[in-house]
């Protein structure tokens, strides 16, 4: 009878000790499964976070690389990306010069001081509208303001001078997504503000 109850008792206790080892087993596995909703949460959140900065700075980046296209020439970027501003800056290099040196001085020169500040972005059915704070010399004005017939030296100074009045103006752009590329589509308002105000001395909107 003794061996019999000593037996029962072992067996009462394997089952307690089973017991306990599968609640502590199903506890373990709650609060790893809470650790795993917790981690995915932390990490859907900074996805979203990551996600909005990426964007925000994505379109930072773009009108940066945008502002260094203009200031440099750069044709082959402006071509690609912008819509008709390529054809506009040498638009406006031939209306000053035949000579080419003087034309790249004048262009060197005219968008020296140009400054280009991203200010926010709003999504639209077409794409991405970019409110943009330009800043610029006003080559007209810095021509006129040099007296009669100044030499190219003397206007290439001018232009490029930090002390020259500077015209600053908010625009929009828009931005649409493409295939392989975003591609810019400059506005009147944001040509005339690249100028320094320049188009407001003619009564032309379709070219410089």
């Amino acid at each position: 009878m003794a061996r019999k109850r000593s037996t029962q008792e072992n067996l009462d206790l394997n089952f307690e000790q089973r017991a306990k080892a599968r609640a502590a087993r199903r506890a373990e596995r709650r609060k790893r499964e809470r650790r795993r909703k917790i981690l995915a949460l932390g990490i859907i959140f900074l996805l979203i976070v990551l996600a909005f900065f990426y964007f925000k700075n994505s379109t930072s980046r773009q009108i940066s690389k945008m502002t260094a296209a203009i200031k440099t020439n750069d044709t082959a970027y402006l071509s690609k990306n912008m819509d008709k501003m390529d054809e506009i800056i040498k638009t406006l290099g031939e209306s000053y010069s035949e000579d080419e040196k003087e034309v790249e001085e004048f262009l060197a020169s005219n968008f020296k001081n140009l400054t280009i500040e991203y200010v926010d972005t709003e999504k639209t059915d077409e794409g991405k509208e970019v409110s943009l704070d330009i800043s610029n010399v006003n080559y007209i004005d810095t021509y006129d303001s040099l007296g009669a017939n100044p030499s190219h030296k003397a206007y290439m100074d001018k232009l490029a001078s930090e002390d020259s009045p500077q015209n600053k103006t908010s625009v929009k752009i828009l931005i649409k997504k493409s295939l392989f590329r975003n591609q810019i589509y400059e506005s009147r308002p944001f040509v005339n503000a690249i100028l320094g105000g320049a188009l407001d001395h003619t009564d032309n909107k379709d070219g410089i």
